[in-house]
């Protein structure tokens, strides 16, 4: 079983609060770390996790997508999805891009057997403009996630 999720947290706040602590990263970077989180969006979700996607994604962003010395901005941008019961996320730059021979590859360290356990991330990028990460979290987390043998 997961862990309870913590009772409806405050989208912005916790999007805020996870930044907040990545700042020293960007400290002595011409790389601007930017964010733009609609108000009022409450979600169940299990905030360790958040955190350590959003961290992954922001950071490998700022090692990865600039050459050394580059200006440039990662933004991250959520917003409830009105169709649909869950929050998107959004991790963009306007770095290098990643080319399609190595897109495949880029998950390949978090390959699990198990899918369907509560949210999405999709990859887009185009080389010489950028890359976006679009994770798609439900609005209510999972209590229970069965164990696939």
């Amino acid at each position: 079983m997961l862990p309870l999720p913590t009772s409806k947290p405050d989208a912005p706040a916790t999007v805020a609060e996870i930044l907040l602590n990545l700042g020293p990263s960007f400290k002595h970077s011409p790389v601007e770390l930017v964010h733009q989180v609609a108000t009022g969006i409450k979600m169940d979700c299990f905030p360790g996790a958040l955190a350590q996607i959003l961290s992954n994604l922001v950071l490998n962003g700022l090692l990865h997508a600039f050459e050394d010395g580059a200006a440039g901005q990662i933004e991250v941008l959520a917003s409830r999805r009105p169709a649909m019961p869950e929050v998107e996320i959004t991790v963009r730059d306007n770095g290098s891009g990643i080319a399609a021979q190595h897109g495949s590859r880029v998950f390949d360290p978090f390959y699990t057997t198990r899918r369907n356990q509560g949210g999405t991330i999709t990859l887009h990028s185009t080389v010489g403009v950028g890359t976006s990460f679009v994770l798609r979290i439900p609005c209510i987390a999972p209590q229970h996630v069965p164990h696939l043998d």
